[in-house]
């Protein structure tokens, strides 16, 4: 996926600990969003070694966790411009 630059779609499930409850709200919206930039903000200060890993991509190193994010955003934006589009 790193050397397309973009994750194709549909070939994917999420997991299910990872899926959206039934009900959205503007409070659990904006909460998640606050805790996203806490948690962005610290990965400068990670060790060079350190990783997550992926249930797909494995595991994912400081040096790619940024480009592994913008793809990933960029992921969801075409999913929600597809939603309102519709």
């Amino acid at each position: 996926m790193f050397a397309l630059g973009f994750f194709p779609r549909g070939k994917a499930k999420a997991p299910e600990h990872v899926k959206p409850p039934e009900v959205i709200t503007k409070e659990a919206i904006i909460s998640q969003m606050q805790l996203a930039k806490t948690n962005v903000s610290t990965i400068a200060s990670l060790d060079k070694n350190a990783f997550f890993k992926h249930p797909l991509f494995g595991h994912i190193n400081k040096k790619r966790v940024s480009r592994f994010l913008v793809m990933h955003t960029n992921h969801h934006i075409k999913i929600i411009n597809d939603i309102v589009n519709k």
